[in-house]
């Protein structure tokens, strides 16, 4: 050390005529702050021969001063070496602990000792909370609980710096937190404020945020420092954890946020216009869209209980979104009746809402319904000059003959499918469908319940846009009688549940239901009581006929009564399939909140649920007509592996399809086929082979979800699968080559991804995720294992998903570049007038569908003519673009990520009108 000031480090046997001390001065301005924040090296010293890095000590106490963590006397050192051994030896355990609390015991300040061996272990730069750094802290943290040694006197503002600066440079919060309670350091917070801003300046949001949680700074800094920055990171967990206890800055932060909700410019603009202005880092594009963004505004205010009139802009957009979505229930699907569809509206057009009420009547005038639309600008009282000029004419035209009531143009086209196609009706009298409104009822429901072998159920809920559904109809069936639970004003109480869960919860009463793990969600939510098991690993008596579907339909000798073409595996087809007829769903999407319920509610309830035991019937016949085992195939769906068998939980019972009383109950699943035995392991190689298909969980998605909101990790095995992904717009990575696989799991857990596999790893990738979040492919062909994921994660593609994201590299950032522009980086030069005459061909893409992208598109500018890369530095490759393709296309897209070049050709027809054409139609709901 020099007496200049400024410390100056010289390497041992470090000797050049042409290199003066002057260049290996440290750089003041490397790390003002003197701290590298969480995920930093710490300051070093860099020429273009040499690195040196400083000691964990240097300038790490107050005022910058050095903290010496030189382990002298000799002794000690000495004791350390071998206390490094004994660790390498006994790791973490009562060894090391008593021998580390002895050495706490006997030095006279064990908080200044303790970070001197910080400092000394070798892994303190990457403590693992197994690790000797860790330890170390540790049991200090423990020495001090157990003799609650003197801190005042033993810890000061120095020695806290020290401790804060030792531990910001890892990435482990565990061991911050055990330093923050150790040290005390909430005693003096506000020192650290500084350094946490240092961090800010360097764009460490995350680091910053998270100690500005851990220190509770939580007055000290505004709503653009971080919280902004970190949703715009996609790194919500912690700008939530600020803002739960920041209580000043949750309004501002929902009020912000809904700001980039106006109607005047998108919310991907209004994005990228805050982040230019805030000079904010790292942001996670393909999230800034409105789904995720409105989704997240919806649950924060909900969370803070902010009024609604301070976030307007989302909830006129989520009015604007319910009332198109439908409009196209009615005049697309045709999956709304009159009835319904007027309970709709009125739901969610509010009296007051002119903006609203004026969008419903264009809508309806858009798709043609003149007299609809009419129908509601009287109804709502519209001022006639704000209509549309269809409407005018439409009031012109029949002024004083049209009354309100008039029926609307298109009642009978909408009414035209259920009224030309036969649709199933249910077959019990009405007197046998049975309104369950009082605790009387329900108990007498209950008891009958109790005594059958066979029980169907579905339930209803009012729809919602963007908040909580709640159950409003628990419909429960048997071959006699069907009972509809009216839970919004039964008057049951809480415990009155418990009833009908122990009907659920018994093993010789099998309950039928078609994909219902989204009524058991609702019923968790609503009716805690109602405790039932359900789940592949229940070894309930619950059978999915979507499950038992798929089952049947992959045994070649199973053929159903009746032949569909089938693109949705919904209760609908499967209706079809078995009985000849569809369930007419147009009552499904209707008020099942109002109070009386309409006789075709009714109607349509019951049928809900008695249909699931019609179906059955069917199955089993034809299980049988086909000489196989309705009990054994049961007994591989409800029994989870390992419990069936010997040993295993009881046999229960398939109900049936003759009396439903307790006294018939049918055949047990053990019992083997008539007229034929087999060995103990032939039975078994049928169970595991019935069993093969279901070794995947459910999926994690109960409904339909778009593209945005999926993202995959892909094993080497699975890159042709990955770019195919990336083809239809879905953000999928793969493992580098070189890397284990087990980093496919780190990667899913760090960036919210599911795993896509085909090796042997998939039980061990299964063990380390949620359920669902990992998923073994099964298909071979690179279509079919799309479709196969597709399915499994019930994604649906919308035509702008299409070539949205570069194959290559996953990017989902292009830049829009005009023909002249590429010839001009390829060749350096303008592009000649003549090419286009010497090699257009006019017809290249006449009438060829051109897609509005979901991808966020910015145009290429003079900047990146000059230098010929994109912002974040790579080449743009213009090489193999020929003449001819700058010839007859009037624009390219290059990828931000990798610079590729993309443009349209007959690449996206192929798609659109080949063989994956029908993933733009599929639906999962």
């Amino acid at each position: 050390m020099t007496d200049s000031g400024a410390p100056r480090f010289m390497p041992a046997g470090y000797d050049s005529d042409n290199t003066t001390e002057d260049e290996l001065v440290m750089p003041g301005g490397l790390n003002d702050s003197g701290s590298s924040g969480l995920g930093g090296g710490g300051g070093c010293l860099e020429d273009e021969r040499i690195k040196i890095v400083p000691h964990l000590g240097w300038r790490a106490g107050l005022l910058e001063q050095d903290f010496e963590i030189e382990l002298v006397p000799e002794t000690i050192a000495t004791w350390f070496e071998g206390f490094k051994d004994s660790f390498k030896t006994y790791k973490k355990g009562p060894i090391i602990s008593q021998r580390l609390q002895m050495f706490y015991m006997n030095t006279q300040n064990p908080f200044e000792w303790a970070l001197k061996l910080f400092a000394n272990c070798p892994d303190h730069s990457s403590p693992k909370s197994n690790s000797l750094a860790y330890t170390v802290i540790e049991e200090l943290n423990s020495f001090k609980k157990r003799y609650m040694p003197a801190t005042d006197q033993l810890v000061d503002d120095n020695l806290r710096m020290v401790a804060f600066n030792f531990m910001t440079k890892q990435t482990h919060c565990l061991l911050f937190r055990l330093a923050v309670d150790t040290y005390e350091l909430l005693r003096c917070r506000e020192m650290f404020v500084p350094k946490v801003r240092a961090m800010l300046a360097r764009k460490q949001y995350k680091e910053a945020g998270q100690i500005a949680v851990d220190l509770e700074l939580f007055d000290h800094f505004d709503e653009h420092d971080f919280v902004m920055p970190l949703f715009l990171q996609d790194k919500i967990s912690i700008a939530e954890d600020f803002l739960n206890r920041a209580v000043r800055l949750q309004r501002p932060v929902v009020q912000l946020l809904d700001s980039f909700f106006s109607k005047k410019e998108s919310v991907e603009s209004l994005c990228s216009r805050y982040i230019t202005e805030h000079n904010v880092t790292d942001v996670y594009y393909s999230k800034l869209h409105q789904k995720p963004l409105s989704k997240l505004v919806q649950r924060l205010a909900k969370s803070y209980n902010i009024p609604k009139e301070f976030t307007p802009n989302v909830n006129k957009m989520k009015n604007f979104g319910a009332l198109q979505f439908l409009c196209h229930k009615r005049y697309y699907e045709k999956g709304l009746n009159k009835d319904s569809w007027d309970e709709m509206v009125r739901d969610t057009v509010s009296e007051a809402d002119r903006d609203l009420q004026l969008e419903l009547v264009c809508l309806c005038s858009g798709f043609g319904d003149q007299a609809e639309a009419a129908k509601w600008a009287e109804h709502f009282r519209l001022k006639r000059k704000e209509l549309p000029l269809l409407v005018q004419d439409y009031f012109a035209e029949n002024e004083g003959t049209v009354p309100r009531s008039r029926p609307s143009q298109l009642d009978e086209k909408w009414d035209d499918p259920v009224a030309t196609e036969t649709k199933l009706t249910l077959p019990l009298d009405e007197s046998r469908v049975h309104l369950v409104d009082s605790r009387e009822k329900f108990f007498a429901m209950t008891s009958d319940l109790s005594q059958q072998s066979l029980v169907a159920f579905d339930s209803e809920w009012k729809p919602t846009f963007g908040g909580a559904n709640e159950v409003a109809v628990i419909q429960l069936a048997t071959r006699d009688d069907v009972y509809l639970v009216d839970v919004l004003v039964s008057q049951l109480q809480g415990s009155d549940w418990s009833e009908l869960a122990s009907v659920f919860n018994r093993d010789d009463v099998l309950k039928l239901a078609f994909a219902p793990s989204t009524d058991f969600n609702m019923f968790q939510k609503a009716l805690p009581a109602f405790n039932v098991s359900y789940g592949p690993q229940s070894g309930s008596t619950i059978l999915d006929l979507q499950v038992l579907w798929r089952k049947v339909d992959a045994i070649k000798s199973f053929q159903f009564p009746f032949k569909e073409e089938i693109t949705n595996q919904n209760l609908s087809n499967l209706s079809k399939l078995c009985l000849g007829k569809k369930l007419d769903k147009s009552n499904q999407f209707s008020n099942w909140a109002q109070r009386p319920l309409r006789r075709e509610q009714i109607q349509y309830a019951a049928l809900d649920a008695y249909v699931l035991l019609q179906i059955y019937d069917v199955i089993a016949k034809q299980l049988k007509a086909a000489r196989i085992d309705l009990n054994e195939v049961l007994n591989g769906l409800l029994c989870p592996e390992g419990k069936s068998g010997e040993g295993g939980s009881k046999k229960r019972s398939s109900g049936g399809s003759g009396s439903s009383r307790r006294g018939n109950r049918g055949d047990k699943y053990n019992k083997r086929p008539e007229g034929g035995s087999s060995s103990r392991d032939s039975q078994q190689q049928n169970r595991n082979r019935m069993r093969s298909s279901f070794e995947r969980p459910p999926g994690p998605n109960l409904n339909s979800v778009l593209v945005s909101d999926v993202r995959f990790v892909c094993d080497k095995m699975l890159e042709g699968l990955a770019k195919m992904l990336r083809r239809f717009g879905i953000d999928a990575v793969t493992i580098p080559a070189g890397e284990q696989a087990d980093r496919c799991v780190f990667i899913a857990h760090n960036e919210k991804r599911y795993v896509l596999t085909r090796g042997n790893n998939y039980q061990k990738f299964a063990d380390n995720l949620p359920s669902g979040h990992c998923y073994k492919v099964s298909n071979d062909q690179v279509d079919d294992q799309l479709l196969e994921v597709l399915a499994y994660y019930k994604i649906v593609i919308r035509q702008e998903n299409i070539f949205s994201r570069c194959q290559l590299c996953n990017c989902g950032r292009f830049l829009q570049a005009t023909p002249d522009q590429v010839y001009y980086m390829k060749h350096r030069t303008q592009m000649p007038a003549t090419l286009r005459e010497e090699h257009r061909k006019p017809t290249e893409r006449d009438g060829k569908l051109q897609l509005d992208r979901s991808w966020v598109l910015e145009r290429l500018e003079e900047r990146h003519l000059k230098v010929g890369k994109t912002d974040s530095g790579v080449r743009i490759d213009v090489a193999y673009v020929n003449d001819s393709v700058l010839a007859n296309v009037d624009v390219l897209y290059v990828c931000s990520g990798c610079g590729k070049c993309y443009w349209d050709g007959s690449h996206l027809d192929n798609i659109l009108a080949g063989k994956l054409e029908d993933l733009l139609t599929l639906k999962y709901d």
